[in-house]
């Protein structure tokens, strides 16, 4: 369990490690079984948090065919949305591994994931709890006496209400958790691999063999015989004459018809495709609104989805409206936006950076664009804008 700051309430217990930022808070600290850690302890395992988050929305998926999950059954995969979900009090989402115990399910939440009191999740078919991700890009609700199962990876925070069971790890990245009477349990490794995308066509297979030669064909007919030679006169009665000469050979005889063609050899596999390079790039608002004189935190992450390098990639993000940049998350301020240097890029790596952007007093409210270029020499840019809502300030 990790986050910046824990509440729990009631007896707790959890059976693996427990990172915070600062001391546990409520009325009843919680069992533990593995290690704490509390402040400076806890930043790599939050560093990694990071990681995995941008690394779990970046994975292309299906979206998801209902917006309430109570009663649907998933097969492995990634599957998204673009707004907040979740399943009714008392329903049961059932995730079916098909018999294979190393299934992977993401499950991609474009804004909160709120889950009914007395909900579950089920597990057929040899699923595994540490094969199930939960990005969540907003707050996630937990209600009371439900039965929940994965790596829930919030953005913002998690509660979980009383009489719970969370069957694997619950990761909050900016905001607190807060517990009441709750059991969570994982037995996961600490590295879970999950499948990346297919890696290139190898290269082209040696050529066919020849076919056989065709069989001989069948010999011609024979010539007819020659004349016969004149008869000699009777001579006297002496000695045997000689005997005749033999005649002249026939004609030969017209060509057989050609035997027929061997077989083909199998043809070579196809020759491999050549690789490109392809930058893809989300960008997200930490809430839905922020007032005028407020601070927005966005979230940007971009990743090489092609075959090849991208080198000396830059990814650059322009607030809009009356906004100035505070904290650019290691980048270079230019223009009120932010560039990153990223530089070089292998296929299927990916970077993620943090930036908090300031509304002047005098903003008004209505939406509020915020745009994204990432771009290099060797690939065209990609660019994607994102919104939040400036709602008017007291």
């Amino acid at each position: 369990m990790l986050a910046p700051s824990l509440t729990s309430n009631g007896p707790t217990a959890m059976s693996e490690d427990l990172g915070s930022s600062v001391a546990v808070a409520g009325d009843a600290a919680p069992i533990v079984l593995g290690q704490t850690r509390i402040g400076a302890g806890a930043a790599p395992a939050q560093a990694d948090l990071d990681l995995a988050y941008g690394d779990a929305v970046l994975r292309p998926g299906v979206p998801f065919a209902v917006a309430d999950l109570a009663g649907a059954t998933l097969t492995p995969g990634v599957y998204y949305s673009t707004a907040a979900m979740g399943f009714t009090a008392g329903g049961t989402l059932t995730l079916d591994g098909g018999g294979d115990p190393d299934a992977v399910f993401i499950l991609q939440i474009g804004g909160a994931l709120t889950v009914g009191a007395s909900a579950q999740v089920a597990l057929v078919g040899d699923a595994d709890p540490c094969n199930v991700f939960w990005a969540v890009n907003g707050a996630t609700t937990i209600g009371a006496t439900s039965r929940f199962a994965g790596t829930v990876m919030a953005d913002l925070g998690i509660t979980v209400g009383a009489g719970s069971r969370v069957d694997g790890r619950l990761l909050a990245d900016t905001a607190a958790i807060t517990l009441a009477s709750t059991a969570v349990r994982t037995a996961c490794a600490a590295t879970v691999v999950v499948p990346g995308p297919a890696g290139p066509a190898g290269p082209a297979g040696p050529a066919g063999v020849d076919g056989a030669d065709g069989a001989d064909g069948a010999d011609g007919a024979t010539g007819p015989a020659g004349p016969a030679g004149a008869t000699g006169p009777t001579g006297l009665t002496g000695p045997i004459g000689p005997t005749g000469l033999i005649g002249l050979m026939g004609p030969v005889g017209a060509a057989g018809s050609p035997g027929p063609r061997g077989l083909d050899g199998p043809a070579g596999p196809a020759a491999p495709v050549a690789g490109t390079t392809r930058l893809c790039v989300t960008h997200r608002a930490a809430a839905p609104t922020v007032r005028p004189g407020g601070r927005m935190r966005w979230t940007t992450a971009v990743r090489n989805c092609g075959r090849v390098t991208a080198d000396g990639v830059t990814v650059t993000a322009r607030p809009g409206g009356r906004a100035t940049t505070h904290d650019s998350g290691g980048g270079r301020i230019v223009r009120g936006g932010v560039t990153w240097d990223v530089g070089a890029l292998a296929p299927g790596v990916h970077r993620v950076y943090r930036t908090t952007v300031g509304l002047r007093t005098v903003t008004r409210p209505g939406r509020l664009a915020s745009t994204v270029v990432a771009d290099a020499p060797n690939s065209a840019p990609a660019v994607v804008t994102a919104t939040t809502t400036v709602t008017p300030g007291d």
